[in-house]
Parts: C-alpha cells; sequence; structure tokens
C-alpha cells in the first residue's frame, strides 16, 4: 500500500477528496475509527481546511480519498508523535 510505504520512508502525500480539495499531508498511521472506518492520522502542511488554518493534525477517513500521489520529498517526524 502507497500509504504504509510513505510512512516507512517519511515521504509526503498529496491528497485529493471527492470534492476535489486536495492537501499535502506528513502520514504517521492508519487507524479503524469509532465507527470502524480507516482513517489517516496526518499532519497536515497545506492545502484545504474547513477549519481555517491548513496546518495542523488530521485524521481523514480514507473512504474520502479519491487520489494519493507519494511526493519525493521527505519530511523528519514530529517529535509530538507518539505512535509505534
Amino acid at each position: 500500500m502507497k500509504i504504509n510505504k510513505a510512512i516507512t520512508d517519511h515521504r509526503l502525500l498529496l491528497v485529493t477528496d471527492k470534492e476535489g480539495r486536495k492537501r499535502t499531508v506528513e502520514p504517521y498511521a492508519v487507524f479503524d475509527g469509532r465507527q470502524g472506518q480507516p482513517l489517516l492520522h496526518c499532519y497536515q502542511r497545506d492545502g484545504y481546511s474547513s477549519q481555517g488554518r491548513a496546518e495542523g493534525w488530521r485524521n481523514l477517513p480514507l473512504a474520502s480519498l479519491t487520489s494519493i500521489v507519494m511526493l519525493q520529498i521527505n519530511y523528519q517526524p514530529r517529535p509530538e508523535f507518539k505512535g509505534k
């Protein structure tokens, strides 16, 4: 899976949702949400935000993403991420 490789290699993703909105994110984990839907835990660097600020931690439903492109750009993992 492209997302797992991006997480392992610390590579940025460009994701597009069903509305055509794009985000550049640092992927950290994929997990099942409370209703059992797979979510991408990521830090958003740029792009669409319903919260009015592009940067910040997000849990994006994988089912809402129509495109996931692994970029040729690495990121330094954020120290505040305490995942495995």
